[in-house]
């Protein structure tokens, strides 16, 4: 065989062999101790092989790590002594859903310069989220705790902290955290009253307290979050009345604030500004009055649940895409307090219950106007 043919052919396969770029030896060794302190270790972690190759580890071109990924993999054992934190050149750190455990301490984070995202959400940490993040990269942390130094995260821009059994009161740098774009801590005890400086986040999409103990009114202010999208309050103890601004968040699709204490006559605020809400969740609360009338994105059915407004006296629910019009009127009529209702438009061509079917000792018991 020619020799010229074998030395292209050799060539031809080198060049079409995918290359995985040699580990540093020194990242590979702290990658094993960390593999060392827990009790089921990442499958295929082999001192014999390059570590560049594990599973969920991705090195650069210079073999340094920069993604160490495993989610969900059962992994069990502390954090608090880690030696992941001399892994300096990493960017993505991701152990969300296992069980991992301890306090993580500051000088875990001292050295971890290039980190942008951060996930150690759904484990067993304890403790504080440490002042010295470092704070030029990170963009997106999903943790468990929450302190005072989050507002240097100048980068940040997604706060997942859900799920956990976070205290105390929302930390004041965080509203210097002004590219934020999403603020999720659902299922948890925060307590005390949101800022007025909450107007500060003005990039906020998304902003999810579901089940806290939060207390206070919502600030006046509320409206200065014009990009908002999904608002989520309930289960908390909020009290007084809607902020009016609140209509001017016209990007606004779910409002969540059922299972509080808020009040009020909410026939003043426009809620036709809202075009594009297509949830509204304002169950267990004290409102007297609700006007909610030509929002052509709000549609579905008329629930069961409404009936927990206890004071409703007046309901606007004309001109939206509303269906069962029959089942709607039976639990209508169980508003005690209601004395005036307004659906028309809503039902489209659907029959309505005929009059003698409206006649309900039990029904509408201080119903003085009713337009369908």
């Amino acid at each position: 065989m020619d020799h010229g043919f074998l030395l292209v052919l050799l060539f031809s396969f080198i060049i079409s062999t995918p290359y995985i770029h040699a580990s540093n030896q020194t990242e590979c060794t702290c990658l094993l101790a960390f593999a060392r302190t827990l009790s089921s270790p990442p499958i295929n972690w082999s001192g014999s092989v390059d570590c560049c190759r594990w599973n969920g580890i991705t090195c650069n071109q210079e073999g340094w790590v920069t993604h160490l990924i495993l989610p969900s993999k059962g992994l069990k054992g502390g954090m608090f002594v880690s030696p992941l934190g001399n892994l300096t050149h990493l960017t993505h750190l991701n152990l969300s859903q296992n069980s991992l455990y301890g306090t993580l301490e500051t000088k875990f984070f001292s050295s971890l310069n290039h980190l942008e995202i951060l996930d150690l959400s759904y484990n067993l940490l304890s403790g504080e989220l440490p002042f010295s993040l470092p704070p030029k990269n990170i963009q997106t942390i999903d943790f468990g705790n929450i302190s005072q130094g989050l507002g240097g995260c100048s980068e940040l821009q997604i706060l997942r902290a859900g799920d956990n059994n976070l205290s105390g009161s929302l930390p004041e740098d965080i509203y210097n955290a002004t590219k934020l774009v999403e603020l999720a801590l659902p299922l948890n005890s925060l307590n005390g009253a949101i800022s007025e400086r909450i107007a500060n986040l003005a990039n906020l999409t998304i902003l999810d307290f579901y089940f806290n103990n939060l207390s206070g009114v919502l600030p006046v202010n509320f409206g200065k979050l014009s990009k908002l999208k999904f608002m989520n309050f309930d289960f908390n103890n909020l009290e007084g009345n809607l902020p009016p601004s609140l209509m001017n968040c016209t990007n606004l699709l779910e409002i969540h604030l059922g299972f509080n204490y808020l009040e009020g006559d909410l026939t003043t605020p426009n809620f036709s500004k809202l075009s594009h809400l297509s949830k509204l969740d304002l169950i267990g609360n004290n409102f007297t009055a609700i006007r909610l009338s030509e929002n052509p994105y709000l549609e579905g059915q008329i629930q069961h649940e409404i009936l927990s407004l206890k004071s409703l006296s007046f309901l606007s629910l004309a001109d939206l895409r509303l269906t069962n019009a029959t089942g709607a009127l039976k639990i209508l009529m169980r508003c005690k307090s209601l004395r005036s209702l307004f659906l028309g438009g809503s039902f489209g061509r659907e029959a309505l219950l005929a009059d003698d079917d409206m006649v309900d000792f039990h029904g509408f018991q201080n119903l003085r106007l009713l337009s369908l």
